[in-house]
């Protein structure tokens, strides 16, 4: 039980300060190990919003940590192993997403679950990634297929002193990918990379956008959208492949 605070400090407080939720600290959890994962507990989404919206304040990785140590101890027990399964999300942590008065989105918080996992991971220099690397080195480094080229990766970029960007390239050099020709086709070519981005995020959301009466009534506009999209691929492609359009054949 908390210590009540002196009689001095409450004098003409009666009545007047409205409550606000108790945010956790370093040794108070949010989890009610009794309660249900699959209803939204009100008050509990309530406190965690205030709680994560203090610490998102100061950025890079010590937030991360801290804002990590909180989903983790509020929604599973304090596993972070639990917590990267993706098939146990916690349904007041799935709110999180819908709420507007949080100032941090819900896949950023995603992210930094998996950065400071891959934190952990790291070994050597690259283990002292709070002073040699930063949050957006972690976060390309997640983009690695090969995760066997993550430790010596991470080294690199310690030992050479790589900026976000060097480390960026050599990461797309690691995973095969095309450098873009010059010319009009290499912005088309980013372009075509951050589409393939968000498709990828729909698809590891999927599962979500299926449950969520609101994502689903939105569903057939994004199909129609979608089709007319992929038609429009299907002839840049058969110009690109031939070098002219399909309407001489």
């Amino acid at each position: 039980m908390l210590p009540c605070p002196a009689p001095a400090d409450r004098s003409g407080a009666h009545g007047s300060t409205p409550h606000r939720p108790t945010p956790p600290g370093p040794h108070r959890s949010l989890a009610r190990p009794t309660a249900g994962a699959l209803e939204v507990d009100g008050p509990l989404l309530d406190a965690t919003v205030v709680t994560l919206n203090r610490l998102y304040v100061a950025g890079g990785l010590q937030t991360a940590r801290a804002l990590v140590r909180v989903l983790v101890d509020t929604f599973w027990n304090g596993s972070l192993e639990r917590a990267l399964t993706g098939t146990d999300r916690h349904a007041t942590f799935l709110a999180l997403r819908s709420r507007g008065d949080l100032h941090v989105s819900y896949s950023v918080l995603v992210r930094m679950l998996r950065v400071v996992a891959l934190l952990d991971q790291l070994t050597g220099p690259a283990g002292s990634a709070e002073t040699l690397l930063s949050f957006s080195h972690l976060s390309e480094l997640l983009k690695l297929n090969d995760t066997t080229l993550t430790q010596p990766l991470a080294d690199r970029t310690v030992a050479e002193r790589w900026s976000v960007r060097d480390l960026r390239a050599a990461i797309r050099e690691a995973n095969g990918e095309v450098v873009a020709p010059a010319g009009p086709l290499r912005t088309l070519h980013a372009g075509l990379k951050r589409s393939t981005r968000v498709v990828e995020k729909a698809l590891d959301d999927a599962k979500a956008l299926i449950d969520d009466p609101a994502e689903r009534a939105a569903a057939p506009d994004v199909v129609s959208d979608l089709d007319a999209l992929m038609a429009r691929y299907a002839e840049l492609r058969v110009i690109l492949v031939q070098g002219r359009p399909n309407s001489t054949q």
